[in-house]
C-alpha cells in the first residue's frame, strides 16, 4: 500500500529547513529492517519469531494454562523488562517433561526483548554446540564467533534424548565452555525436559560441575501442557508485526 505521505518517494520536503527528509514509513522500514537483521544474526529459526504470550494462551488446554499461571506471569515480566532477568540472574532455565510444551517458544520470547533492549543473542541447539567441540577445521572461528554475543540461548540443554555427549573430551570441553562464559559475563536462556539439579553422567563428574556452575544464579520456569498447533492458522491470521523498540 503506498504511503499516504510520500505517495511512494520514501522522502518528503521540509519546508521549514529547505530540505529533502526520509519519510515516516521509510524510518519505520529501515527500523523494521535492522531488526530483522539483528534476528537473523541471532540464528534463531524464523518459525518461532511469530509466537507472543497472547498466542501461546490460545494455544494450550485450559487447564494447562492455570497450571502455568505463575510461570507465565513471570515471563511477562521478563519479556517486558529484560533487566530483571540480567540483574537478578545469569542463567533462565526453562523446562518441562511434556513434549512440546513451547520451551523453545519461550526462550526465543525472552531472546528478543533482549535484542530490543541492544543485546547480542545467538541461539544454538546443544547438539550443533557439543559438535562444535571436535569439528576441529571450524572449531576456533565457531567460538570466536560466539564470544561476540552477551547471551546464549541453548535449546534442548543435557537432553538426554536430543543430544550426545558420547566421550570425555567432549564433557570436558562443555564445562569449559559454561565456566569461560561465567567468567566473561555471558547469560544463558536453556531449555530442557529435565530440571538443572537432575544432571548427571555416570562416565565423570563433569555434568555436575556444569551443573554447579549453573545453579550460582539461575532462574528455573517449569511449563506443562502440550501445544496444539493445528489452529496455528486462525490464531496468527490477524496478527501483525510485533512493534518493537528501535535499537
Amino acid at each position: 500500500m503506498e504511503c499516504p505521505i510520500c505517495k511512494g518517494k520514501t522522502f518528503v520536503r521540509d519546508s521549514e529547513e529547505d530540505a529533502w527528509k526520509p519519510c515516516e514509513c521509510r524510518i519505520k522500514k529501515d527500523t523494521e529492517d535492522l531488526l530483522d537483521l539483528k534476528i537473523k544474526n541471532t540464528f534463531i529459526p524464523k518459525h518461532y519469531t511469530k509466537y507472543t504470550l497472547e498466542s501461546y494462551k490460545k494455544l494450550v488446554r485450559p487447564d494447562d494454562l492455570e497450571k502455568n499461571q505463575e510461570q507465565l506471569m513471570i515471563m511477562e515480566k521478563i519479556v517486558d523488562n529484560p533487566r530483571l532477568f540480567l540483574d537478578n540472574y545469569r542463567v533462565l532455565w526453562i523446562w518441562g517433561s511434556d513434549s512440546n510444551s513451547g520451551h523453545t517458544t519461550f526462550a526465543v520470547m525472552a531472546g528478543l526483548a533482549l535484542i530490543d533492549s541492544g543485546y547480542k543473542v545467538r541461539f544454538v541447539e546443544m547438539q550443533a554446540l557439543v559438535n562444535n567441540f571436535t569439528n576441529f577445521d571450524t572449531k576456533e572461528q565457531f567460538f570466536g564467533d560466539l564470544s561476540r554475543y552477551d547471551v546464549y540461548i541453548i535449546d534442548d540443554a543435557f537432553d538426554s534424548t536430543r543430544t550426545a555427549v558420547s566421550d570425555g573430551y567432549g564433557r570436558v570441553q562443555l564445562f569449559q565452555f559454561i565456566n569461560s562464559a561465567f567468567n566473561n559475563d555471558k547469560y544463558f536462556i536453556m531449555t530442557s525436559n529435565i530440571p538443572l539439579n537432575s544432571i548427571s553422567s555416570t562416565d565423570d563428574n563433569k555434568y555436575e560441575q556444569c551443573r554447579i556452575i549453573l545453579q550460582r544464579s539461575i532462574l528455573s520456569l517449569e511449563f506443562s501442557g502440550t501445544l496444539f498447533l493445528d489452529n496455528t492458522k486462525d490464531v496468527f491470521k490477524d496478527v501483525t508485526k510485533i512493534k518493537r523498540t528501535p535499537i
